[in-house]
């Protein structure tokens, strides 16, 4: 592999590795601060670069601003960096890149923190609470159950839920034909 800052072979004994690329050792330094880096303290940059962590928190994370993280995430536009056609990084929900570090896992798609979303409800699901539906769509546990469990269970004590295709189909079963 060709080392991304000086274009040279880089040999497998001499390689410093990043995410994507393969540096010469001398190369593998901090694009912000030029401070020389080892594998443990290099973060990939948005942009394609690698930074240490103290650069990378003060250029790319929500400390960076006077904002909670919280707060931070509801005005990012997780469209400026957009993935490529057929990528697997790809957010089903708003076409942008996801990465690593702000990933939401299902059944093979990624989605952003904050694309992450129930389809229902639209509280925010972590990787722990997120259910695949049947529609191809992500839900929370709780909406999930309600959704597409077996309809005797949809029933018991959600009077104050309303889903039109839940309540026909709770009316529909308990009619005398």
């Amino acid at each position: 592999k060709a080392c991304p800052r000086c274009n040279g072979l880089v040999f497998p004994a001499e390689k410093m590795v990043s995410l994507n690329n393969w540096y010469h050792k001398k190369c593998f330094s901090c694009s912000e601060c030029t401070r020389p880096m080892d594998q443990f303290i290099a973060c990939d940059a948005p942009d394609g670069e690698i930074v240490c962590k103290q650069c990378y928190n003060k250029k790319y994370s929500c400390s960076a601003y006077t904002m909670s993280g919280g707060d931070m995430l509801k005005f990012l536009s997780t469209t400026t960096i957009m993935a490529n056609d057929g990528d697997s990084a790809a957010c089903p929900r708003c076409r942008g890149k996801v990465f690593h570090n702000e990933r939401v896992v299902t059944k093979g798609k990624n989605y952003h923190k904050k694309c992450a979303l129930c389809k229902m409800c639209e509280k925010n699901i972590g990787t722990k609470d997120i259910c695949d539906g049947e529609d191809g769509e992500i839900y929370c546990k709780f909406c999930y159950h309600r959704k597409f469990a077996p309809i005797g269970y949809r029933g018991a004590g959600c009077s104050d839920w309303i889903d039109n295709d839940a309540t026909n189909a709770l009316r529909h079963s308990f009619q005398a034909f």
